[in-house]
């Protein structure tokens, strides 16, 4: 009986401090939200540099589909589309291997991109193919031991095989076409403009 209590205990404060580290950590992000906003504000951060940073940030929760949404929307625009890719190439060298969630959340949403983005998204990520190829060798082990590194070279490969895979591009984007047809009720001709990853058109990229 006694080790029995001894062991209830130690599961109830066991989960007693799992409870205040989680409203800690909540805290401290919203504090954290709270600055960046602010400081975003006093540097006038244009609103879709704001949201690469935030999809591509360090923190070891991904970005909702809402936000890549909202990114692969603004990429039709030239200007957005130039910020978008301005973020995008600075989180791919990140300024420590400890921040390697930039990078491989920058991979993330270059995918996401070539998916559902303008199609100039697809030619830009081709032209930046090889700091992708780079972080094919990234090595980052955390205090822990866990080789967190292998993320970043498992998906910078995944990512350079799609790239260079112009007919499984193609289908991927029809497929999304497919889906935003089905939900708007509209026909694809409506939503596209007959770009080169529509068709059969376009020449394969040099490995």
């Amino acid at each position: 009986p006694g080790i029995q209590s001894a062991l209830l205990c130690f599961s109830l404060e066991r989960k007693k401090a799992h409870r205040e580290s989680e409203k800690m950590s909540g805290f401290l992000y919203k504090m954290k939200e709270g600055l960046n906003k602010l400081k975003h504000k006093v540097l006038n951060t244009p609103e879709i540099e704001q949201k690469v940073l935030e999809a591509t940030s360090n923190e070891s929760w991904g970005a909702s589909g809402t936000l890549m949404n909202e990114i692969a929307e603004a990429s039709h625009n030239r200007e957005d589309l130039q910020i978008i890719w301005t973020v995008i190439n600075k989180r791919l060298d990140p300024s420590s291997a400890g921040k390697w969630r930039h990078a491989y959340k920058a991979m993330n949403l270059i995918e996401h991109l070539c998916k559902h983005g303008s199609e100039r998204c697809v030619d830009i990520a081709r032209d930046n193919i090889y700091k992708i190829t780079t972080l094919h060798d990234f090595q980052y082990v955390d205090d822990f031991g866990k080789d967190e590194g292998l993320n970043v070279r498992e998906k910078s490969k995944k990512l350079v095989k799609f790239l260079n895979d112009t007919e499984a591009i193609r289908e991927e984007r029809k497929k999304v076409r497919e889906n935003r047809d089905r939900y708007k009720g509209i026909g694809s001709a409506a939503v596209t403009s007959g770009g080169s990853y529509d068709d059969a058109s376009r020449r394969p990229t040099s490995r």
